[in-house]
């Protein structure tokens, strides 16, 4: 069997993974980590505080999946950067 690389395989891949760990470097999101889970398909896991976090990236599919506890979103990877800043303002109690 092949190792397989946890390394983003396409331009949407690094994209997402670039916008979440630029929110780790800010300190907004914590833990991040990636894992291929099929070609074509990667998984990247972290925390807002004390929740945990997954989006998810498919090559074949525009949008990106969101999940939390309780809260579950399928955005465009333009939009990620916006959702992830209001998740944890929300989690803050900083919310309209």
């Amino acid at each position: 069997m092949t190792a397989q690389s946890d390394e983003p395989t396409s331009a949407q891949q690094a994209d997402v993974l670039g916008i979440i760990t630029d929110l780790e470097a800010e300190g907004l999101v914590t833990g991040v980590r990636a894992r291929i889970t099929h070609p074509g398909s990667m998984d990247i896991g972290f925390k807002i505080g004390t929740e945990d976090m997954l989006v998810m990236v498919a090559d074949w599919i525009p949008d990106v999946r969101i999940v939390g506890k309780r809260r579950e979103y399928d955005r465009l990877p333009t939009e990620l950067d916006g959702v992830l800043r209001d998740w944890a303002n929300f989690r803050r109690g900083r919310h309209a």
